[in-house]
């Protein structure tokens, strides 16, 4: 942590703290600015992406001429990792991730079937990810083959890139079933999938400002991307009277940039108060910076905390 104490309004003071430095120029009345950098976190930090995902109706194979794709309709929790048109995995950030999930089948057939499970990424199929599985045929008529099926994967995506599970079979009468819940076990969705970055693979500072005495137009630069970036979270407070802030981004630090939290007003909070951030991802090589855009009261200190 760098406490900067500025006297000369007319000063500009330059910190270099570790391989960042950051450049504040003294507004008037004179302020006092503490500058936190928590540091890059170490060897299996908290900073990974995630995802949890599931399917909770049944999924019937059309035919055994294509493969088709399996889908996804509830999300239990995620960090950067999204489902979209209910089937395509998309990762905010680029990096390598495992892939692993769990099918329910059935088989109502009076036949063993081939069932084979493979991914596609942004539509092209990858090589090499096929799981294949031989369910045996019903056990008697209305009385289907049940069994559950691991497809585990890891591949390296960049940013904005989708993965699918697709599926096909030699007989259609093969389902993913979901299984509801009774009174001694709960529900199985028809497909668990769960998504986690490979750790060691994360890169990101987490950042924390503290402004005495904030003045509407004070302008602090928070850090430059190296990479893209998602902000997590953005928690401020307040001792006494109430700060109105934004946070921006831009490649140019005199731009006027894009708004990544747009005029939030907290208010004498010592616990924290949460902004709503939005235009995610950020893109590497953007400088990163909070404004004031009004002050009411006598602000004694106002602290911005960004998890990223």
């Amino acid at each position: 942590m760098t406490s900067v104490v500025v006297t000369d309004t007319t000063q500009t003071v330059v910190v270099t703290e570790g391989d960042g430095i950051t450049v504040v120029t003294a507004p008037s009345p004179a302020i006092v600015v503490q500058i936190d950098d928590l540091g890059p976190q170490g060897p299996g930090g908290i900073l990974g992406l995630y995802g949890s995902f599931i399917d909770t109706t049944d999924q019937s194979l059309v035919s055994t001429a294509a493969a088709q794709r399996i889908t996804l309709n509830t999300t239990l929790e995620n960090r950067g990792v999204t489902i979209a048109s209910n089937s395509r995995i998309t990762f905010a950030l680029a990096g390598t991730y495992k892939v692993l999930a769990s099918v329910q089948t059935i088989n109502l057939g009076n036949n063993v079937t081939e069932v084979n499970f493979f991914f596609k990424k942004n539509g092209t199929t990858v090589d090499d990810s096929n799981t294949r599985i031989d369910l045996e045929p019903r056990k008697s008529v209305g009385v289907p083959y049940h069994g559950c099926f691991t497809i585990e994967y890891q591949l390296t995506v960049a940013t904005n890139d989708y993965v699918e599970l697709w599926w096909v079979a030699d007989h259609i009468d093969v389902t993913l079933e979901n299984i509801p819940a009774n009174g001694t076990h709960p529900a199985a969705p028809s497909v668990i999938l769960n998504v986690a970055q490979v750790m060691y693979a994360q890169t990101g500072i987490p950042r924390s400002i503290t402004i005495a005495g904030p003045q509407v137009g004070d302008s602090f630069t928070l850090f430059r991307t190296t990479q893209s970036a998602i902000i997590t979270s953005a928690v401020a407070l307040v001792s006494n009277g109430s700060v109105t802030y934004e946070l921006r981004y831009a490649a140019d630090r005199t731009a006027a940039g894009t708004l990544a939290i747009a005029a939030d007003t907290v208010t004498n909070i010592t616990t924290g108060d949460s902004a709503t951030v939005q235009n995610q991802p950020i893109a590497a090589d953007l400088y990163v910076w909070v404004e004031i855009t009004a002050v009411t009261g006598t602000v004694e200190e106002f602290n911005l905390s960004i998890a990223f």
